[in-house]
């Protein structure tokens, strides 16, 4: 199915660059949106949205992104990122307190 195809390697890099918008996933479900792409010294960072009203900002690395899928929008971070990601998530403990 054409939805669901990743972009090739000649086409990865150039969808990292134009992916403004795209939903990102992790192995533990989405994440965010992609609020907007850096390039500086060859290194691709991007700032993904988080959280209820989207005030959580995390940075993503390119290199973290395993699979680009452009006809729907969508980034899937690599498996072991997805641990510090959740981490930042989610900064109340177990009884419902905010965590310094």
């Amino acid at each position: 199915m054409a939805s669901t195809e990743p972009a090739s390697g000649l086409d990865r890099g150039y969808w990292l660059q134009r992916c403004l918008g795209f939903s990102v996933y992790d192995e533990d479900g989405r994440v965010g949106v992609v609020d907007s792409v850096d390039c500086d010294g060859g290194r691709l960072t991007l700032a993904v949205r988080s959280g209820m009203f989207g005030k959580r900002v995390l940075h993503v690395r390119g290199d973290d992104v395993e699979v680009v899928i452009p006809r729907s929008e969508r980034l899937w971070l690599a498996p072991g990122v997805s641990a510090p990601l959740v981490a930042r998530r989610s900064r109340h403990d177990v009884h419902g307190r905010l965590e310094a």
